[in-house]
Order: C-alpha cells, then structure tokens, then sequence
C-alpha cells in the first residue's frame, strides 16, 4: 500500500478508520502486536488524522507494564501533565 492508500486508514491494521479493526481482539482477528509496537514507536511517519486515531486507540486500550520502572515512569508522566486523576478514573471505568 502506499503512503496516498494509507491516508484515511489505520497505520496497524490499515482499515479505515471507521472500520478499524484494533479496537476488536480475540482468535478471529489477527495478532497485530509487532505492528503496533513498530508504528507507537515510529509515529513521525504519519499523518495527523492518522495520529489522531493512534490516540484514540491509545486511550482505548488498557496498557501495562510488567516492569515496574516503566509503571513508575508512567506514574511521573500522569504527574508532570496533570492527567493522574483523569487517566485513572478512565482506567477505572473500563475494569
């Protein structure tokens, strides 16, 4: 697909945004979690639209870390932006 196909589409699952599959799991669906990762870490290669839909998905899933210094650096970030209170009454909210 080029970068002109990609536009108006996820850069995980390359649906179009209204028919994203990322925010679906289970066996039907398939493991995109490499992808995932390359596109979280490489977010400069896309458009706006397209990271305004990672952001969606972002606040969508319930990350966590098994390492405790990356749950701990999460901590500081929610701290330093003022979100503490928001982004755990989200998670809250969707246990």
């Amino acid at each position: 697909m080029s970068k002109n196909e990609l536009k108006g589409r996820c850069p995980i699952c390359k649906y179009l945004f209204e028919d994203c599959q990322c925010f679906y799991a289970g066996n039907a669906h398939p493991d995109r979690s490499k992808r995932q990762s390359v596109v979280f870490d490489h977010l400069y290669l896309f458009d706006r639209a397209q990271i305004r839909h990672i952001r969606k998905l972002q606040h969508h899933f319930l990350i966590s870390y098994v390492d405790e210094a990356k749950n701990e650096i999460y901590k500081e970030i929610l701290k330093e932006i003022g979100a503490a209170d928001e982004a755990e009454s989200d998670r809250s909210e969707k246990e």
